[in-house]
Parts: C-alpha cells; structure tokens; sequence
C-alpha cells in the first residue's frame, strides 16, 4: 500500500470538494458533516465504522479487512475495539497519516490504548509494524491536519519551514515535540492569548504543558522561525 494516496473528491452540499480519504477540502478546511457520499454511508458497515465516519478517518476498506486478519489472529485476550483501533492507526501510518496513541484513546474511548498497542505488537501472530515516525511525511500530515482543524491552511509553509529548520539542527526530538513547537512557532502571532494556543497544542499531541514550554524555550535559542 502506497504512503501517499490520490485524493478522492465528492462534491458537498456547501459546493467544496472534500476527499473522502483524509478529508482534505479544495480549500484546506475540514468539515464535520458530508464528507462521505449517501451511498457510502448506507453501505454495509462493520460495528466500528461510524466511528471512522464521524471522526473524518477514510480507508475503511484498509482498515476492516486488516482488522478481520488481526481479529482472526488475536482470538484471546484483547477487546475488539482495541483490535479495530490498532488497525486504524496502523493503516493511518502506511499511508503517511500520523495520529497520536492518545488521539487514538480519544477518538475509541480506550484507556491505555498504547498498553494494548504494546501488548499487540509483542504477540507472536502479529507482524511488526515497525513505522519509522522519524520520516518528514508524518510530521507534515500532523501539521497539516491540525492547521486545517484550525481554518489556518495558510500557515503551512512557514510550518513546514520552521519544522525543517530545527531537524537540520536537533538530530533527535519526537515527533510530537517537533511538530507541536514547529506549530507554535508558525502560530504564535496569530493567537492572541498563547496560553490557548499551548493548551491546544500540549493536548492534541499529548505533550505536558510544562514540558510543552520548557521545549520551546529550549529551541528558541535556535532561530527557527
């Protein structure tokens, strides 16, 4: 399966184009409502697809037959439900879209979901994913996704400027703290109130946010922005 997909546009009742994949508009918004066709929505589902549909997620297909598999494999010991997060976050990943565990937790209602995702992992009947979130594609997916979350599509370039400057100077940083400081750095001038724009941040990307605020300082000696 390829990491970058081609998009899948369907026209709205509001006149955009919306791909009912990642969810991504002409014009960069994503909308809670219509992004998937009515012939879509009536066809046959899985118990766990209007999860997928109410939270924008696509590759339903992707995801319910590598669910079957890993249910199939996993006959003991773990809920569905933790099974059919796996397999949403593993497919989300082989198409270079980055959520976080805890967004997963969120978006399932799981406690502990990376508990669960560690113990997958370790069983025997399961192939690794293996992903290496250190690739620009994940970082880039998650800015997006949260620039557009945030009607502010027009910030991605000096998001994505700010990201690169930093990985050419740090060789080590994770994922969330790359792209939450690259955000806020790309973001600061157009919040008014930086406490908001942090507590935004430190929860979409489940960092502390007196971890969050001792990363940035820590970077702004760099120059990234």
């Amino acid at each position: 399966m390829e990491k970058n997909h081609e998009h899948e546009f369907f026209a709205s009742d509001e006149g955009f184009e919306v791909c009912i994949k990642c969810g991504l508009c002409t014009d960069q918004q994503v909308f809670v409502s219509d992004m998937y066709s009515i012939e879509d929505i009536s066809s046959e589902k899985s118990e766990y697809k209007d999860i997928l549909i109410n939270n924008h997620i696509g590759y339903h297909d992707e995801i319910e037959q590598f669910y079957s598999e890993n249910k199939s494999k996993l006959v003991r010991g773990y809920p569905n439900i933790a099974i059919f997060a796996y397999s949403t976050y593993c497919i989300l990943l082989e198409n270079g879209i980055y959520c976080t565990p805890e967004n997963m937790e969120r978006i399932f209602h799981i406690d502990n979901f990376k508990k669960y995702f560690c113990q997958i992992e370790k069983n025997d009947c399961i192939q690794k994913s293996n992903f290496d979130l250190s690739l620009e594609e994940y970082s880039l997916s998650a800015m997006n996704n949260f620039l557009s979350e945030l009607d502010l599509p027009h910030l991605f370039g000096r998001a994505v400027r700010i990201c690169r400057n930093i990985r050419k100077n740090i060789s080590h940083i994770r994922i969330q703290s790359l792209v939450a400081v690259s955000l806020y750095f790309a973001l600061l001038d157009s919040f008014t109130n930086e406490k908001n724009l942090l507590e935004k941040l430190s929860t979409q990307f489940s960092i502390n946010g007196r971890t969050l605020k001792g990363v940035i300082r820590k970077y702004r000696c760099y120059n990234v922005v």
